[in-house]
């Protein structure tokens, strides 16, 4: 249950009361994706685990993303919160459209972009359900 929010004149959210039921999301799972993904050193990884990697990645996003873009909707359209906020959904959406490339770099590139997206994503849903 996620609690539905207003800006204020700040820019800054505020509870009205209402809920919107956006399902569970799990942000253990997700923190323990983001760390295989970004925490990866030394060889490149198989391809098969970047493949694995992105699928989840994507659903992870698939679960934060109407989350935060709720809250930030609601932010005022001028302020800087909302712009930031806003620029860094845009970003994952785009990584979420992007293939993996032709070979295990762009890849692996592409999964630790993505895990970037997914890691600012999620610190923006932490920062609403404090």
């Amino acid at each position: 249950m996620t609690i539905r929010t207003e800006a204020s004149p700040s820019g800054v959210p505020e509870p009205t009361g209402e809920t919107a039921d956006l399902g569970p999301i799990d942000v253990t799972a997700i923190a323990s994706t983001l760390d295989r993904a970004l925490v990866m050193r030394g060889p490149l990884p198989p391809y098969d685990l970047l493949v694995d990697l992105n699928k989840k990645l994507c659903a992870h996003l698939d679960a934060l993303l109407p989350a935060v873009q709720q809250v930030t909707d609601q932010l005022h359209e001028g302020s800087s919160a909302r712009a930031t906020r806003a620029s860094a959904v845009l970003h994952a959406r785009q990584r979420m459209r992007a293939d993996l490339g032709p070979g295990l770099v762009s890849a692996d590139d592409h999964v630790r972009g993505l895990a970037q997206c997914c890691r600012a994503v999620l610190d923006y849903y932490r920062e609403d359900h404090r």
